[in-house]
C-alpha cells in the first residue's frame, strides 16, 4: 500500500484532476486502516464519471471494513443499476448479511442466479461463501462465523471446516494489529 500511496501522490502532483490516482490511493489507505484519508480520496474520485464506479466499489469496501453495512449497501447498490458485476454482488451480499437485511440478500441471490453460469438454486450458497470470504478479508470475524454456521446447514462439512480454519488464521494474523482511526 505504501508504494501505491507514493505513486498516486506523484500522479496528483503532476495532475490534480487525476481521479484514478485518488481511487488507487483510497484503496491503499483502506488497507492501511487510514479510513478518513481513504474516504476523502473516494469522495473526490466519485465526482468523475469515468472513475465513479471504481471509487464507489472502493468506498463500499471501506464501509464494510468499518462495519458500516447499511451505508455500504446504499452506496454500492448504485453499481447494480448499471450491470451486474460479480465482485459487487459479493460485496453487497456481505453488506446485506452484515446489516441483517435478508430481503436485500434474497434479492441479490436472484440477481446471482440470473447470471449465465450460475446454476438455478445455487445462488444462495455462492453468495454466502463469497460473503464469508469478504467478511474475513475485512476482519468482520463475528459476522463471518455466524454465516459459516448458517452455511453449515446446507454445505459440505469439509468446506465448513476450511472456512472455520480460514477465520482462525485471519484472526491470528490480525491479533496484534491496532487499527488507525
Amino acid at each position: 500500500p505504501d508504494l501505491s500511496i507514493i505513486v498516486a501522490g506523484v500522479a496528483l502532483q503532476l495532475d490534480s484532476e487525476q481521479f484514478a490516482a485518488h481511487t488507487t490511493r483510497g484503496s491503499a489507505f483502506t488497507e492501511m486502516e487510514e479510513f478518513g484519508k481513504a474516504l476523502s480520496d473516494f469522495s473526490i474520485a466519485e465526482k468523475d464519471p469515468k472513475c465513479r464506479p471504481y471509487a464507489i466499489a472502493g468506498h463500499t469496501k471501506l464501509l464494510i471494513t468499518q462495519g458500516e453495512f447499511r451505508y455500504a449497501l446504499e452506496i454500492g447498490s448504485e453499481l447494480l443499476k448499471r450491470k451486474h458485476s460479480r465482485p459487487m454482488l459479493y460485496m453487497l451480499a456481505a453488506a446485506a448479511k452484515g446489516a441483517g437485511d435478508e430481503s436485500k440478500f434474497n434479492w441479490l441471490v436472484k440477481q446471482a442466479e440470473a447470471l449465465p453460469d450460475v446454476p438455478p438454486g445455487t445462488g444462495k450458497i455462492l453468495l454466502l461463501r463469497q460473503s464469508i470470504r469478504i467478511l474475513i478479508e475485512n476482519r468482520q470475524f463475528d459476522i463471518a462465523e455466524a454465516l459459516v454456521a448458517q452455511l453449515a446447514e446446507t454445505d459440505k462439512p469439509a468446506r465448513i471446516k476450511t472456512l472455520r480454519a480460514q477465520i482462525g488464521r485471519a484472526k491470528s494474523a490480525t491479533a496484534g494489529n491496532v487499527p488507525n482511526v
